[in-house]
């Protein structure tokens, strides 16, 4: 799934990157309100000369209204899932700690990528 976005949009999202907290702490570090859904901005793809390309997560939902298909397993359980060819390679079912509470990763990976800030931003796909 894409998003096209505003630029100062995507400086925001970059600045809420949880990628090494996902990491090294098992917890995000922001959610990022978009078009009425929670997300968690798991890193992207930058250049040295262009800035940053894209931005990409995942939605984001507390445990306690998870419904998806998958189990929600913490980072290490999930990986170990993964290695064994019994989960896909992303963060979908990945449950993590945010601001003292359990949410769950969602969905398949969405990337948000810049837009001019004049043209008509999809706030309500």
């Amino acid at each position: 799934m894409e998003f096209y976005i505003t630029k100062s949009l995507l400086e925001e999202m970059i600045n809420k990157d949880s990628l090494s907290d996902i990491i090294e702490k098992e917890k995000a570090t922001a959610l990022v309100p978009y078009a009425n859904d929670f997300y968690v901005i798991c890193g992207g793809a930058t250049s040295g000369r262009f800035g940053y390309q894209y931005v990409q997560g995942y939605k984001a939902v507390d445990l306690r209204a998870y419904s998806g298909n998958k189990d929600p397993l913490e980072y290490f359980d999930h990986f170990e899932e993964v290695s064994k060819g019994n989960r896909e390679r992303s963060y979908c079912g990945l449950k993590l700690k945010y601001a003292g509470n359990w949410i769950v990763l969602t969905g398949p990976q969405v990337k948000f990528y810049p837009k001019p800030d004049d043209e008509q931003l999809q706030l309500f796909k």
